[in-house]
Parts: structure tokens; sequence; C-alpha cells
């Protein structure tokens, strides 16, 4: 069972949770830290090649991988990701593996800080942060694609931007963009789910003081409005994530 070390939905979001900010990590399947192992595509769709057939006399020799359709490349590339065997048209999204303080320097700095982070997992692309201040927002800032947001592994979050902003996704974003589970760590937004300015968010992210105004933080992994913007946090707080969304 996964111990909570953030705010839950009864909290007030009036008041900023009082509990240390923790890096919860749990595996799909229930509780182990670190990363799941990637899916061996290939030990799908490898088969031994059987000699003969169920009917005696056949004496045919079957190769089963024939019919198997072909998987997909290491990489499908910039907006594309793997859904099945075939590379769709997407924009991708993740949850940073990384944890910031507060001074990051406002919304285009976290813009900076998912570049870097694509750009060491050799994702490619522009990347963008769902982060907001006073002067800028992801509702400014996207570019409003009318193709599926997925995550790193082909999962849908939402089937455009309309979507996205509608207050709710398909599917919590809780994969970072190596693939690892983050599930339930608090992700620094100071945007509603309509992708516009939720609060003062650490005066823009430029302080990292318990008296700065407080930020709205999202918690990864839910898919309703907690993703976004779940309540408010101290702004001394020093390892929150940030999710990226490819443009």
């Amino acid at each position: 069972a996964l111990e909570r070390v953030a705010c839950t939905t009864d909290c007030d979001a009036s008041a900023p949770s009082d509990q240390p900010v923790g890096d919860a990590y749990s595996q799909r399947d229930g509780g182990n830290s670190g990363a799941t192992a990637p899916h061996d595509a290939g030990a799908d769709v490898a088969r031994e090649k059987t000699s003969g057939s169920a009917d005696a006399g056949a004496g045919a020799t079957v190769d089963a991988t024939l019919d198997a359709p072909p998987a997909c490349p290491a990489s499908c590339g910039a907006q594309s990701v793997c859904v099945g065997t075939s590379c769709v048209a997407a924009r991708r999204v993740f949850v940073s593996s990384v944890g910031y303080s507060a001074m990051f320097n406002g919304a285009v700095g976290a813009d900076v800080a998912c570049q870097s982070i694509a750009g060491g997992a050799s994702l490619g692309g522009t990347w963008r942060a769902w982060v907001s201040d006073s002067s800028s927002s992801p509702s400014a800032r996207f570019s409003q694609a009318s193709v599926a947001y997925r995550m790193m592994d082909g999962t849908l979050v939402a089937s455009s931007y309309a979507s996205l902003i509608s207050g709710g996704l398909a599917h919590g974003i809780d994969l970072d963009e190596k693939r690892a589970t983050v599930r339930e760590a608090e992700v620094w937004t100071a945007t509603s789910t309509d992708g516009t300015y939720a609060q003062s968010g650490c005066n823009d992210f430029t302080s990292n003081t318990a008296s700065a105004p407080f930020a709205a933080v999202g918690i990864s992994g839910h898919g309703d409005q907690l993703w976004s913007n779940a309540y408010l946090q101290y702004c001394d707080r020093t390892s929150l994530r940030i999710y990226c969304f490819e443009q």
C-alpha cells in the first residue's frame, strides 16, 4: 500500500500542506520503487518455427512470425509515439524525473528545464512546462494540438488540447521521460485545469521562502482536477516535479 506524503482531496485548498515533500514513486504492479522494466515487444512477436501441423501428415513447416505485424522502431521521433505496433501522431507528455525548488525563474525557466530534460533523454522535439506565472500560462504558450496527448509508453492522456483542458484526463500523468512510474508526487503548476494562471506561484517562482505567496500544485497520477490544482504548497519545498508537454 502506498503511503501518501501530500495533502489529499479533503484538504483545505486555502492553506498549504504542512507535510514534507516526498518523491513518492510506485511501480504499476504495486509499490516497489524504481523504474518499471520496459515491455519487450519483440518477445511477444518472436515465435519458434513449428514443424508439421496439428493435422498429422500435413508435413508443412509453419513460420508464425510471417503473420506477425512489424513492431515500432526504438524511437518514433518527435510528435509521434508507439501505440501497439504503429507510430502515431501525438504530443508526448511526462512528469519530470527530477525535482526542483520554487526558484526556477517562472514559466520560462520551467520551459527551459523541460527542454533540457527531454534533450538529456534524446527525445527530440520542442517542450514546454505546464507552469503559469502572472504573465504567462499554458493557455498562452502551448501550441493547442488537435492530435492526442500521450505518455511515453503510448498511454492516452487527452485526445486533444480541448480535451486536455476540459477538467479531467483520460489517464493521470504518472510516467517520467524514462518511462519510470511516478505516482502521488507533488508537481509545481500554479495552473488551473483549463490551462490558465491559478495562484500567485511563489512570486512567479522566484522565491523559495515559506513566507512567499504559496503556489498551487498538482499530484502526479491523478486523472481528476487534482492533476493540476490540488492545493497550495509552501514555497520552501525543494524537490517538486514539473509536467512537460511536447509542442
